[in-house]
This record gives structure tokens, sequence and C-alpha cells, in this order.
């Protein structure tokens, strides 16, 4: 449909030519004068959106809504949702362990080494290490990051806006300076949580995790899995009783299943541990088992024939595994917003609340456990 959509929403006697692909039929879709932008094929067979300088994937539409803030902080809704969020993740396991396991070329020599950890192992870990450098030193961190609330806010201004850098307008910027405001305070009591607990929570944690790898001299159990199951991305209808669907699919790789039930589970406020029957990731593995205990058949989404599906619940190694990366994705996920605005300064396209949110809530959880 991109073609009768351009020709639609394009003003007369304007054309772009020059498309991706060199091959598709009809050149001429509207571009500076278009109403709305136009869906471009790609000569790989995807479709993207040219819009101020930016390449914009086109992926099919999910009708649905996230768990929002609100509830999220509700232990019934929350707890509605974690258990249909499980649900959600084993259906998904399930249709991913059809797919054949990732061809690794290895020498033998490369066999010895940590290479063939789960990445979940691999990455963390060596994040850790690389952490352990600039915490070991809380005040040469302090001298590299803004010091002052004032300063933070300036460096916000610059790196983070839902419409780009360069984009706003001073009377939009002026609007927004509360919610910048908001975020550099935010940045600010993760420095201070970083330099305070740094060195001690590293070792911790980097024991934890060694702890855990040696848990399973078997190995690990190891699927595709999404890796990103933020809260997020998860939409609900509007009873909030079923799942529509699951978006953004950017991470997926091989790694351990419970993977994407701590990711899951952590997403949603730490506080709720001293209000549900049970803690959210348990709640988060019931979902699961309700699927895994059970052939369950499933009509999917691209028209074919409902068949049936096994899926493991997690070991108890596993279910430590998943703990211990909850405390992992939140220390390591604080972390990570200091280093990238306030070392790196990268750029994010996000709004100021949505991203002091996100930064609470991991603040929250480092908080519990340290």
């Amino acid at each position: 449909m991109a073609n009768e959509l351009a020709n639609a929403m394009t003003q007369p006697d304007v054309s772009y030519t020059g498309l991706l692909d060199p091959n598709w039929s009809n050149q001429n879709v509207g571009s500076d004068s278009a109403l709305l932008a136009a869906p471009l094929p790609t000569a790989d067979g995807r479709w993207i959106v040219l819009d101020q300088g930016r390449q914009w994937q086109c992926t099919a539409w999910v009708d649905g809504k996230a768990c929002d803030d609100s509830e999220a902080m509700d232990s019934d809704a929350a707890a509605r949702a974690l258990l249909l969020g499980g649900e959600a993740i084993a259906k998904v396991h399930s249709r991913l362990a059809a797919l054949p396991s990732p061809v690794i070329d290895r020498t033998p020599s490369e066999f010895a080494s940590a290479d063939h950890l789960p990445r979940c192992f691999r990455e963390r870990m060596r994040r850790l290490h690389e952490l352990n450098p600039w915490l070991s030193s809380g005040s040469l961190l302090r001298e590299r990051l803004p010091g002052t609330a004032l300063q933070w806010r300036a460096l916000l201004e610059r790196c983070v806006s839902v419409d780009g850098v360069g984009q706003r307008t001073i009377d939009r910027a002026n609007d927004e300076l509360p919610a910048y405001q908001e975020l550099a305070h935010r940045l600010m009591a993760a420095t201070e949580l970083l330099v305070e607990q740094g060195t001690s929570v590293q070792s911790k944690l980097i024991a934890e995790l060694a702890e855990r790898l040696e848990s399973s001299p078997q190995g690990w159990r190891q699927n595709w899995v999404l890796r990103d199951v933020h809260r997020e991305h998860i939409l609900f209808d509007e009873s909030r009783e079923t799942v529509n669907g699951i978006i953004d699919h950017d991470a997926m790789d091989w790694d351990c299943p419970v993977v994407d039930l701590a990711r899951w589970a952590g997403s949603f406020p730490v506080q709720l541990e001293g209000l549900l029957s049970a803690s959210r990731l348990e709640l988060a593995v019931e979902g699961y088992n309700r699927i895994s205990s059970a052939n369950c058949g499933v009509e999917l989404a691209d028209g074919g024939q409902a068949r049936s599906f096994l899926v493991k619940s997690p070991t108890p190694e596993e279910l430590a595994l998943g703990a211990t990366l909850l405390r992992l994705n939140a220390w390591v996920g604080m972390a990570n917003w200091v280093d990238w605005i306030g070392l790196r300064r990268r750029v994010f396209f996000s709004s100021p609340e949505r991203l002091s949110s996100r930064i609470s809530g991991l603040i929250d959880s480092v908080c519990h456990f340290c």
C-alpha cells in the first residue's frame, strides 16, 4: 500500500525519486511536501520511513497498551501483569525453540575460553570489570561528571530529547525545565550511590555471579530469547486480561531462558516485594510454568496450523541465576546511565520524564539490596 499512501498524502506537482529499492515499480514518492511520511521498500524486503534525517524501520502494528507506572504500583494489577507476561514469554520461547541453534565458528583452542558461556554471564562479568576502574576512585569519578544540578541539567538538555538535539524551541525547553531538573537530581543520586557503594557492591556481585556459574557443572540450558522484555514491551488488551503481543525484538540472541523472566520481573517497582504474595520473579515464573506444565496448542500468527509445544520450567539453579540477574541488571543499568550521559555524552531520543522514572526505579532496586 506504500504507493497508494504516498500518492494520497503528497501535495501535487512535487515528487521525489531515488528509492532504496531500484526495482520498485513506481518512483514517485512525496518528500518534503508529504503530509504523511511514506514507507519506502528496501532491497532486502523491509520497509522504512525517512524522517528528519533518520531511518525508521516499519514493523507490524500491535494493538495494545503496556502496564504503566500506576498499574505497576498497584499490587493486584501488577501481579496479574507479571503472571500474564510470564505466560507470554513461555509461548515465545516455545516458538523460538523451533529455530536452529546458532552455528558458532571456533577453533579448538577457543573451546577452552569463556566464549562458550551463556551471553548473560559473559556480558555481565565483562561489564562489571569495565566499571571497576572508575568506581574504585570516587573522587576521580566526581571530577569527570557534572558537579551540580545546574550543570547536569545543561548537559541533559543537550543529550535527552524526544525530538532530537536542536529541535526544541526556547519556549518548549522552558516548559520542560522541571522535568530536566528532576532527571538531573536522579542522576546525581545515582552518582552518589555508585561512589559510596561502588567498591563493595561490585565485589559482592562479581562473587555472586561466579558462584552461580559454578552451580551448574553440567552447563546451562540455552535457547533463542528476547533479552529485552521490559514493561514497555509487552502490550495488553483493554481488559488487561490478555497479552496482545510483544514488541522490540532487536536484542534477541542465544542465551539462558531465565534472562527474559528476570528482565520482565525487574522492570516492575521493587516496592512490590512487600505487597505481593510472592516476589516479582516468582510471579513471572508462575505464569511461565502455567505454559510449561502442559502441552498447549497455539494458533500461529502467520496462519499456520495450531500445534503442541512443551517448554521446560526453570530449574532451581536457573531461578537462583534469575534472582542474581535482577540485582545485576539494576546495578549495571544504573551505572550505564551515569556512564552514557555523564561521561560519554550520548544522545537519547526519550522524554526526560520517562528516563527519570526508569533511573528512579533502578536506584530503588539498588538501595533494596545494598
